[in-house]
């Protein structure tokens, strides 16, 4: 029972420290020897579609996320 007194604190000292908030990598200027980015956050540049259409037909950044235009 003793055990479990000193668990849980534990475990829940472990989930606060896991809930931590992140930077973004690419915003805060992340940089590793031979990390290459491939998303700028901010447009398609560099990026294509299957077939040699047009990316732009298929997807679009919003919010610095590459989001899937559904259904058009």
């Amino acid at each position: 029972m003793l055990r479990i007194k000193f668990l849980i604190p534990f475990v829940g000292l472990l989930l606060l420290a896991g809930c931590s908030k992140k930077t973004d990598r690419a915003v805060s200027g992340y940089s590793e020897e031979g990390f290459v980015s491939i998303f700028d956050g901010q447009s398609l540049a560099g990026w294509k579609a299957y077939m040699d259409d047009p990316i732009e037909n298929a997807w679009m950044v919003e919010d610095g996320i590459l989001v899937l235009k559904c259904c058009s």
